[in-house]
């Protein structure tokens, strides 16, 4: 059964490592400065992880660093950013 999860700055992590096919990661408005690390996901043909605004009127923000990758993807099938 897939799930809608609803995240925030400083939730959304944590709740990366729960997705499975067909769920939801729905971001809260906000500035999010511990980058997207997209690890070991993966969603099936017709059901993908999907991960996006909660509410596009106030998307979240990621916040780039120095040195660090903002957005990192290893070993992701059918994932929606």
């Amino acid at each position: 059964m897939a799930i809608d999860y609803h995240a925030n700055p400083d939730d959304y992590r944590r709740l990366l490592r729960r997705l499975q096919p067909g769920d939801r990661l729905l971001l809260a408005p906000g500035d999010y400065h511990q980058g997207l690390p997209l690890h070991h996901l993966s969603g099936r043909a017709g059901h993908p992880i999907v991960i996006e605004s909660g509410n596009p009127a106030a998307p979240p923000r990621f916040i780039a660093r120095p040195r660090v990758n903002t957005v990192s993807l290893v070993d992701v099938r059918y994932v929606s950013v």
